[in-house]
């Protein structure tokens, strides 16, 4: 049986990329009003450290999802797929005798 998964909520650390700072910024900047300066490096702790690395070596490396899930509570929204219409068919299997 798998164990549960239990997020390090005070001890992790995340590395991003420049496609993902916006968001660690915005986080960093206005959520937990750390600075008021886009991190610096690519890496960023659990209290909002811009860090060029992990700054002690200990510590969780989360991904951005999980950052996005636990950190931001960003829950990815569902897609519904619809069913294909395929109500055409309807003639053309009439047009050939199959029911």
């Amino acid at each position: 049986m798998d164990k549960e998964y239990v997020f390090p909520k005070d001890n992790w650390y995340l590395k991003f990329t420049e496609e993902e700072k916006p968001i660690v910024d915005n986080w960093r900047i206005n959520i937990i009003k750390f600075s008021h300066k886009p991190c610096l490096g690519n890496y960023i702790n659990y209290r909002g450290m811009g860090i060029g690395r992990n700054v002690d070596g200990t510590g969780e490396l989360i991904t951005f999802e999980q950052f996005k899930q636990y950190v931001l509570n960003i829950q990815e929204p569902i897609i519904e797929q619809q069913p294909e219409d395929l109500s055409y068919l309807i003639d053309f299997l009439k047009q050939k005798n199959i029911n």
